[in-house]
C-alpha cells in the first residue's frame, strides 16, 4: 500500500473500435457541439491578408470592425460586412 497523496495513477481506460464510434455519435448529436469544420469563405477583402474583423455582440445593426495586420492603433469601421 502506498501512503495516502504518493498512491499510483489510475490507468486510462482502453475502448474498443465498436465504443469509440458509439462515443463520437453521442457527441455528434449533443446540443452546441461542433460536428464539422469547413473550409474558409472570402466574404470581402481590405488591406493586408494579416488582421482581424470583429463585431459588437451587444449592437443592434451590422457594423464591422476591420484591424489591418496584427499591431497598430487604427480600427476601420464599416457599415456590414459588403
Amino acid at each position: 500500500d502506498a501512503p495516502a497523496g504518493q498512491g499510483t495513477t489510475p490507468a486510462s481506460p482502453t475502448l474498443s473500435p465498436e465504443e469509440e464510434d458509439d462515443i463520437r455519435n453521442v457527441i455528434g448529436r449533443c446540443k452546441d457541439t461542433l460536428s464539422t469544420i469547413t473550409g474558409p469563405t472570402t466574404q470581402n477583402t481590405y488591406g493586408r491578408n494579416e488582421g482581424a474583423w470583429m463585431k459588437d455582440p451587444l449592437a443592434k445593426d451590422e457594423r464591422i470592425y476591420v484591424t489591418n495586420y496584427y499591431y497598430g492603433n487604427t480600427l476601420v469601421e464599416f457599415r456590414n460586412l459588403e
